[in-house]
């Protein structure tokens, strides 16, 4: 059972919701591997409707568990999370699990992160597990596509991360790009400006399935040889 403690607004249609997890009232800790989701059990009309959600803070800080939600105007439970959900309520989980996540994976050295929209969130657990941590071993890409930079979702941490560790950061938006960012869609022509290396770095990725079909057909072009599915850890 979690208690949710804090929600912020990170763009006009995504909200981070922060939670203490709870064991008979007393705060407990709560371990996952970066990139785990959990399954929101909600009760709605008599039925018990699942969700799973990735969670997008560290388990360096096992105190707390945050969630970054888009609200879905057709969404059962991501309405209810944005539109009724307050600071004190409590939400019942199940979980972690997932295998997509870093710990299970073993990256290289060189560490690419494709992301699309909220599919950003299991990426951001990981680049701030990396970021507490310390693990100046690994050097990070992160490659971010949205609609607008209003869409950008942790822009500003991102670009802090960037300054204070070295990784490199970048952004693509449909419309509407600023100086720095490529406009349009990420192709492969971006991602090889950016990474002409690319088959040196494992490329962890996740997205909304246009987003990820693309992306594999880019890197298959590129000569990786891909996984059939799913938030994809992809290694030559």
């Amino acid at each position: 059972m979690l208690r949710c403690v804090g929600i912020r607004s990170e763009t006009h249609d995504v909200k981070t919701f922060s939670f203490r997890a709870e064991h008979h009232g007393k705060p407990t800790l709560f371990f996952h591997k970066p990139g785990q989701f959990v399954t929101i059990r909600l009760a709605h009309e008599g039925q018990l409707v699942l969700r799973s959600y990735t969670i997008a803070s560290s388990p360096s800080q096992p105190f707390t568990l945050q969630m970054t939600t888009k609200r879905d105007p057709k969404g059962l439970v991501s309405r209810f999370m944005h539109d009724h959900f307050s600071v004190g309520d409590f939400l019942p989980i199940h979980g972690p699990g997932g295998r997509f996540n870093l710990i299970d994976v073993k990256p290289r050295n060189n560490v690419l992160m494709l992301s699309g929209g909220s599919g950003i969130t299991p990426l951001m657990s990981m680049l701030r597990y990396l970021n507490d941590t310390c693990e100046a071993s690994h050097r990070i890409t992160f490659l971010h596509a949205a609609r607008t930079p209003a869409d950008i979702i942790f822009r500003q941490e991102l670009d802090l991360i960037a300054a204070r560790t070295g990784a490199t950061v970048g952004f693509i938006c449909q419309s509407a790009a600023e100086e720095g960012m490529d406009q349009g869609f990420l192709t492969r022509d971006i991602l090889l400006s950016r990474v002409p290396q690319v088959l040196d770095h494992t490329v962890l990725c996740c997205g909304p399935a246009p987003f990820m079909n693309a992306m594999k057909s880019i890197l298959r072009d590129a000569g990786f040889d891909l996984p059939a599915l799913g938030a994809t850890v992809i290694q030559s």
